[in-house]
């Protein structure tokens, strides 16, 4: 099952690679077609519309993902009765968020937002039913097929955005390209989901899988909220949407880290909420603390990597006009790295049958984040933000880290925890006398890891059996 586990974070974890490719494919293209004023107004609208999103695309599909994992047998039942629930909530949320545009454009300080809101809000339902299916497979745990799912969509993205800004729609064009992409998806996903042509047993009671998709709705949103309330934040006091296109460069660039390794929270979801619904103390701790090494390992290099070379990424990416997001970057990176932590962590408790826990952890930081903005944006204006969001996503992954140790007994062996960080510190050390350039990046980058492996193989922290493991996954995929 362990194997399985790890396959499956491959999987996904491939698939959130292209998404992540094609990400920056648009906002790099975007952001060198539009402009940095143009590029922030795009920014903005495209984050609003995440928010509004996320109260689809966590609630119900995470709870359809959990109850399917308990029993697929009846996934043909579940199905039905998320469908109707996901259309009664995106339908209300669509019309919500588009009779509300006018009054979120002047919160915001531009009222010529208005007509992009408006159009964003079309995302909602599309976006609400990919999620759907998507979760279905997760439940399922045909994990290849939700990454070819999430591939399809990632690439259809690409083409419509840039087709339909190539043709002079601008931001239009490239809210409509988003729009459109899940549908590729959500085609693919439904002839992937095979339901047995007659099930036995009863369907699951609507009540129970809307409880438990209401604190996944707040989830989400309080998630998104704060992954972009520091852009809002800027818009509304700094006023200028050329700093506000800087910001929306360095912040897309930080997220590099969580778009990559949250496939393992996607993959440990149904894995944890197995566990712990047969009451498996002991699988549960095996999967948390395998997984956590290998995250650990993994994940403090890239962040470090990308924080040393931030110059020369938002060079490649945005070129020398969006220099000012090279500061803001290296930090938000590190702070993204905690959030990504924090995420998976919060996967973990939400899979054990607890979400108001997770979102309980994640709301509290609301209020510390809006206080370190107010204190330091009107001061240091972009690096303030960026200071403030580190902080503020630190102390999350703390408190759910402790949260974890304490209530599983598990997180990430004492001795693993030293042998990384002596790795990463010598790392860290390197890089910052290291010199990047647009031609030596990519060399630069492979030659850093593998010294960084070799270290690690000289502590013994990198051992044989992990070794045999990365083959026969790749060997496998």
């Amino acid at each position: 099952m362990a194997g399985s586990l790890a396959k499956g974070s491959l999987y996904l974890m491939s698939a959130q690679v292209a998404f992540l490719i094609a990400g920056y494919i648009i906002h790099a293209g975007l952001g060198r077609i539009l402009g940095p004023a143009t590029y922030g107004i795009f920014g903005v609208v495209l984050y609003l519309s995440m928010l509004t999103q996320d109260l689809v695309r966590n609630g119900v599909p995470q709870a359809t993902s959990k109850f399917i994992a308990e029993n697929p047998k009846r996934v043909g039942r579940i199905t039905k009765t998320s469908l109707k629930l996901q259309l009664i909530l995106s339908a209300g949320v669509f019309l919500f968020y588009f009779l509300s545009a006018g009054v979120i454009a002047s919160l915001l300080g531009d009222t010529t937002l208005k007509p992009y809101i408006q159009l964003s809000a079309f995302l909602i339902p599309a976006s609400a039913f990919f999620s759907l299916y998507v979760n279905i497979l997760n439940g399922l745990r045909k994990y290849g097929e939700q990454g070819y799912c999430n591939i399809l969509y990632a690439v259809g993205k690409v083409f419509f955005v840039f087709v339909l800004v190539g043709i002079g729609l601008g931001v239009y064009g490239a809210l409509l390209g988003y729009m459109v992409a899940p549908l590729l998806g959500i085609f693919f996903a439904r002839h992937f989901v095979k339901t047995p042509a007659s099930e036995s047993g009863r369907g699951i009671n609507p009540k129970k899988l809307l409880n438990f998709s209401l604190p996944l709705i707040f989830y989400g949103i309080t998630f998104t909220f704060l992954l972009s309330i520091d852009l809002f934040f800027i818009k509304r006091v700094l006023g200028n949407n050329v700093l506000v296109g800087y910001y929306t460069a360095a912040s897309t660039l930080a997220k590099i880290p969580f778009y990559i390794f949250t496939a393992v929270g996607m993959a440990l979801f149904p894995a944890i909420s197995h566990s712990t619904s047969t009451r498996n103390a002991k699988l549960t701790r095996h999967y948390i603390n395998s997984t956590f090494r290998y995250l650990i390992m993994t994940l403090l290099p890239v962040v470090i990597l990308l924080s040393a070379s931030s110059s020369t990424i938002v060079s490649i990416f945005y070129t020398h006009t969006y220099a000012p997001a090279a500061q803001p970057f290296s930090l938000l990176v590190i702070g993204m790295a905690c959030f990504t932590l924090l995420s998976i962590l919060n996967s973990i408790i939400t899979a054990s049958g607890k979400p108001w826990v997770s979102l309980t952890f994640l709301f509290s930081l609301v209020p510390i984040s809006l206080f370190l903005l107010f204190l330091s944006v009107p001061s240091y204006k972009l690096l303030g933000a960026a200071f403030a969001m580190v902080f503020t996503y630190f102390f999350g992954f703390f408190i759910a880290a402790l949260y974890v140790r304490l209530h599983f007994n598990a997180l990430l062996p004492f001795y693993s925890l030293l042998r990384i960080a002596v790795g990463t510190v010598i790392l860290l050390f390197i890089t910052l006398n290291w010199h990047f350039t647009p031609v030596t990046l990519l060399p630069s980058y492979f030659v850093l890891l593998l010294l960084y492996l070799t270290i690690l193989a000289l502590l013994r922290e990198l051992k044989e059996e992990d070794v045999i493991l990365f083959k026969k996954l790749f060997r496998v995929v």
